[in-house]
Formats: structure tokens, C-alpha cells, sequence
């Protein structure tokens, strides 16, 4: 014998999907928020400021797992970035910008992603 389901409980079962389903498909987005300096003002560092800022950056992103990020995401980061200098990454960012003059305007730190990620990219093939 099949039991029955009231019609008031399978109205209430089809709100509470219906209700959660936006969550449950929802895409994540992420919101970067503006950094304190632009390609503009990174270029105009002297070699210092810039070794500096770059190692600063490098090293946010390796400690973004203390703020919930997944140690896996940065895992050719990790790689890629092993025993390289300040120097050295002043160099790829400096490429990447020369690159892309089109994009001084903003904020280094989503251009250092960027860069990083493309030579990371070409690192690792």
C-alpha cells in the first residue's frame, strides 16, 4: 500500500527546494577589491621599492590559506615561485606591463595575478 502525501506537506517540500535551488546552483564570485598601487606607480618605483612590493605580494598570496583559501589552488604558485628572487620577479612583471601598456591604470596587485599566471602557465608546460 503507498502512502499518500498531504498536499499541504508536498507544497511545503516544493517551497524549501525551490527556495534553496538559487544556492545550490549559484556560481561563486569573487570581489577583488582595489589595491594600494597601480602598474603606473610600480613602474615609477626606483629597483628597491619595487623588489620589495613584489616579494610583499608574492608572499600575500602564499599566506592566502590563513584566510580560508585552498592550499591546493596554490600549489603552482608554490612551484613556480620556489627559489626565485626579487629581482626575478621584478622582471616578470615588469614583461607582463611592458606587454600590456594598456592596463598601467590598474591595480598591481590583480597584474602581478596575472603575470604570475602566465608564467607560471609557461613554467609548468
Amino acid at each position: 500500500m503507498h502512502k499518500v502525501i498531504p498536499l499541504r506537506i508536498s507544497k511545503i517540500i516544493l517551497i524549501l527546494v525551490l527556495s534553496f535551488s538559487p544556492f545550490i546552483h549559484a556560481e561563486k564570485t569573487i570581489s577583488i577589491s582595489n589595491g594600494f598601487v597601480s602598474g603606473n606607480t610600480f613602474i615609477a618605483l626606483d629597483t628597491v621599492g619595487k623588489n620589495i612590493y613584489s616579494q610583499g605580494v608574492i608572499d600575500g598570496m602564499l599566506i592566502a590559506p590563513m584566510y580560508g583559501a585552498p592550499k591546493l589552488n596554490l600549489a603552482v604558485l608554490e612551484q613556480c615561485t620556489k627559489g626565485m628572487t626579487g629581482k626575478q620577479l621584478v622582471a616578470i612583471f615588469n614583461k607582463y606591463l611592458k606587454s600590456n601598456p594598456e592596463i598601467w591604470h590598474e591595480s598591481m596587485h590583480t597584474i602581478i595575478y596575472r603575470a604570475m599566471f602566465e608564467a607560471c602557465n609557461s613554467y609548468a608546460n
